[in-house]
């Protein structure tokens, strides 16, 4: 930068660095925040779970867990009509914890077979649909021929 030698030149000097300084403080303060984002307890605990726990993994065992409960409970409301007596009280609960062991260590099986119906299901809706048509459009061209 050069040395200005009279008051214009001074004042034009002493703006820019202030447009300077402004950007230099604009800069640290992004980086201030940024700092602070990063070194929040919250967000650190999060980085290192992400290094050492696949979040993915974790997602998908506590949904088959879920899921393996709830078709347990479901099953167990279900089957079982007398639980008062003691008997019903120890049928209920094995039923619950096979049924629920069962659907949580066979989830991916299970969801493959839940996909493949619901294929199936739509394919024959399909069919359906276009044998409805096709007869409409048949009934369509008696009435018009009718005519």
């Amino acid at each position: 930068m050069k040395t200005p030698n009279n008051v214009a030149g001074i004042k034009e000097a002493i703006a820019e660095l202030e447009q300077q300084q402004t950007m230099q403080m604009d800069a640290l303060k992004q980086n201030a925040t940024e700092l602070y984002e990063h070194l929040k307890p919250v967000n650190l605990l999060k980085r290192t779970l992400e290094n050492t726990i696949p979040i993915d993994s974790v997602k998908k065992t506590i949904l088959s867990n879920a899921l393996g409960l709830a078709t347990g409970y479901l099953t167990q409301k279900v089957l079982i009509k007398n639980k008062d007596t003691f008997s019903g009280k120890i049928l209920s609960t094995l039923v619950n914890l096979l049924v629920a062991h069962a659907v949580t260590h066979n989830a991916d099986t299970i969801k493959n077979w839940g996909e493949q119906l619901m294929g199936y299901l739509s394919k024959v809706k399909n069919q359906e649909e276009s044998v409805s048509r096709h007869e409409e459009e048949q009934r369509n061209l008696q009435d018009s021929s009718e005519k």
